[in-house]
């Protein structure tokens, strides 16, 4: 049976792996333009009132923080890169 020590070593390793492949993601234009697309999708943008578009927009706040645990940057480059794509259409 593993100690508690134990325990938490594993899961912050896990953490550091997982906020690993986040970045992996957010460094090719692919994954930025999936991440834009579902948070676009999540409402985190709109203001339609009600619970199930509250349920939404909720999913979508808990991809923006698993975003900013890997790198506080990541969101912030996200919004800006999409701002530039915008101007440029």
């Amino acid at each position: 049976m593993k100690s508690e020590q134990q325990i938490a070593k594993d899961q912050e390793l896990a953490q550091k792996v997982f906020n690993a492949n986040v970045r992996a993601v957010m460094a090719n234009k692919q994954g930025k333009e999936i991440i834009w697309s579902i948070l676009s999708l999540c409402g985190i943008y709109s203001s339609i009132p009600g619970k199930f578009a509250a349920g939404e927009r909720n999913v979508g706040l808990g991809i923006i923080d698993i975003l900013d645990e890997a790198d506080p940057t990541l969101y912030a480059n996200l919004i800006l890169e999409n701002i530039e794509n915008e101007r440029q259409d």
